[in-house]
């Protein structure tokens, strides 16, 4: 099965309150601090893979305008990462492909707190082996993600890799 994207949001848009606790946004919340979260619509999934993707914070600047640091829960076979993507450029539109370029600043294990964004964190020795295959898998539903959300004809994605992720 490839990657969907499905609704989570439980006020008022028709999704099951279940599917927001069952990704947990209630405590993540908490974990990433008021100021920089934003409340998920929609979770990019793969059910029979057991992995998913979704967009919960964002960085603002003392303005309150974004920076384009985002913050995303992705649960990868059991194991919840904590991904910091900047967003670097998009082009396009308008009839044009969409050319969107992200760069992954830090990938870990999600921990108690996870505020402020912008701290490096690392993939623990355990997922290490398994490095090359975790990010094949952010970067599918990064783009499955994207394909929905634009709803452009045409969505490409590339994604970089900040030193040392």
């Amino acid at each position: 099965m490839a990657f969907e994207n499905e609704k989570i949001a439980c006020y008022g848009d028709g999704a099951p309150r279940e599917r927001w606790e069952q990704y947990g946004m209630s405590d993540i919340r908490q974990q990433v601090g008021c100021s920089q979260y934003i409340t998920p619509a929609e979770c990019t999934v793969d059910h029979a893979r057991d992995i998913s993707l979704i967009w919960v914070a964002e960085q603002r600047d003392e303005d309150h305008a974004p920076t384009g640091l985002t913050g995303w829960l992705f649960e990868w076979h059991r194991h919840r990462l904590w991904a910091e993507i900047r967003n670097v450029s998009v082009k396009g539109g308008n009839g044009a492909p969409l050319l969107v370029v992200r760069r992954l600043i830090s990938l870990g294990l999600m921990g108690e707190e996870i505020n402020p964004l912008g701290l490096r964190r690392k993939l623990p020795p355990e997922l290490k082996p398994s490095r090359e295959e975790i990010l094949q898998d952010l970067y599918d539903a990064l783009l499955c993600w994207g394909k929905t959300v634009n709803r452009h004809a045409s969505y490409e994605l590339t994604l970089d890799l900040a030193e040392g992720v």
